[in-house]
């Protein structure tokens, strides 16, 4: 959503034509975006793919990268996060 708008305006425009612009290219929900931004971010932050991709990073590592992705997606909340990036196996 764009800084100079409000909730209920961008949903009223700019939402529904954000998402009609994804269905022309195969994106189906915009969860898919968010999804696909942390796994592109964990990769950057650990140097491994995410473990929903077959990634395993040092837990530390792995631990970090996770809170800090919450960070940037708005919640702050890695259980959340968990699940775009799937679970930690070490």
């Amino acid at each position: 959503m764009p800084p100079d708008k409000n909730w209920k305006s961008w949903r009223e425009n700019g939402l529904r034509e954000t998402r009609e612009t994804l269905q022309k290219h195969g994106v189906d929900r915009l969860h898919d975006l968010r999804s696909a931004y942390a796994c592109e971010r964990y990769q950057a932050l650990t140097g491994h793919a995410a473990p929903v991709l077959g990634g395993n990073a040092p837990r530390e590592l792995d631990r970090t990268a996770r809170q800090q992705i919450a960070s940037e997606l708005g919640h702050g909340r890695t259980d959340i996060t968990n699940s775009y990036l799937g679970a930690h196996t070490k």
